[in-house]
This record gives structure tokens, C-alpha cells and sequence, in this order.
């Protein structure tokens, strides 16, 4: 029996998953997650989005970190930890998020490990010294972690107990087969 549609969003739908719910099943909510890295979460029981989604605004992007919405690569897949109802990861393929629904959104995101490659582009764009600020007022949500690269699995499998599968380009790079002919241009 069908019970509801959800309402378009901002941009196309890339993954979903419905809230652990903590102690009480009743409560869980779909995370419905899009392609611009936004995402919004719906009350299913009141068939509307909840109350967290509609305080941060629509469209979402806005509200969002910068470096989490302008972001090269689209998130795949959400995990929820059984432990922490009010807490999931978005994920894509070489990046995962923490995003915890009890603190407020920051104007910007922590990126860990912060000598990354991938997270000198927003040094440069002088969100490093926002992001200092933001720390010391304790707004450390949204953490962006880029330790992980190739990922094909992301999920947990107990109380703060998570596995993460990846495949490194460069194992994927040396599992092709050589040239079969090479062609030399200005020569």
C-alpha cells in the first residue's frame, strides 16, 4: 500500500536511508540525500520534512558548509550508528562526513586529515582561518574526512564499530594490462 511521496528537493536524489531511531523504532527518519552533497530529512509518521530540516532552510545548499556543497564528487551511500541515533556519516568516494543533528550547522567545515592534498584548496581560499574560529567556539560539526580514498563500503557493524572497504587507484592502475601500441606525438 503506497503511504507517501516525498517531495522533490533541491537537486536529484543520490542515496537514502532511514535513522536508526534510537531506543524507539517509531522515531526513525529518511535521510534523503542529493546530489549537490545536500541532504534533508523527513518525518515519515507526520509525512512532512522534520523539524530539524525545516529550521536549517530550503534549499539546503545554503545552510550547508561550503566544503561540503562544492565538494568535485557526490555522496553514495549514509551510515548510522546504532549508538548515536542523532548522529550519521554521509559518504562518497573518497570522503566521508559526520554530521550531528544535535549541534548547530557551521559556516565551515574541519577537514581531517588538515595536511591533505584535496584540503589545501580551502586553505587557499582563506576558510583555514574561519575554520580556527569555529573551533574554539566548539562548532565542530560536519567534519569532512578524506583519510580514505577509493571506497567501495561504508557502513557500521555494531555500536561505534565501523568498516570501511577501499581500493586505492594505484592497485587499480596496476591491475591494467599494458599498451597494446603507444603512440609518440612530436616525434
Amino acid at each position: 500500500k503506497h503511504w507517501w511521496s516525498v517531495p522533490a528537493t533541491e537537486a536529484p536524489t543520490a542515496c537514502l536511508g532511514f535513522t536508526t531511531g534510537g531506543r524507539e523504532k517509531a522515531n526513525a527518519a529518511l535521510v534523503v540525500g542529493c546530489s549537490n552533497n545536500s541532504f534533508y530529512i523527513f518525518d515519515v509518521q507526520r509525512k512532512r520534512m522534520s523539524d530539524w530540516s525545516l529550521a536549517t532552510g530550503f534549499p539546503m545548499c545554503r545552510s550547508l558548509p561550503r566544503e561540503l556543497t562544492h565538494r568535485p564528487e557526490c555522496m553514495e551511500r549514509l551510515a548510522f550508528d546504532p549508538s548515536s541515533p542523532n548522529k550519521f556519516l554521509m559518504a562518497g568516494n573518497g570522503f566521508f562526513c559526520v554530521v550531528d543533528l544535535d549541534r548547530p550547522v557551521p559556516n565551515h567545515s574541519d577537514i581531517y586529515p588538515p595536511n591533505h592534498v584535496k584540503a589545501k584548496r580551502f586553505k587557499q581560499e582563506g576558510y583555514d582561518k574561519v575554520q580556527k574560529m569555529d573551533q574554539k567556539k566548539g562548532m565542530n560539526n560536519m567534519t569532512i574526512c578524506l583519510r580514505y580514498g577509493g571506497m567501495l563500503f561504508l557502513d557500521f557493524v555494531g555500536a561505534n564499530e565501523m568498516v570501511v572497504v577501499e581500493q586505492p587507484w594505484l592497485s587499480v592502475v596496476n591491475s591494467l594490462p599494458d599498451a597494446l601500441e603507444r603512440k609518440l606525438y612530436g616525434r
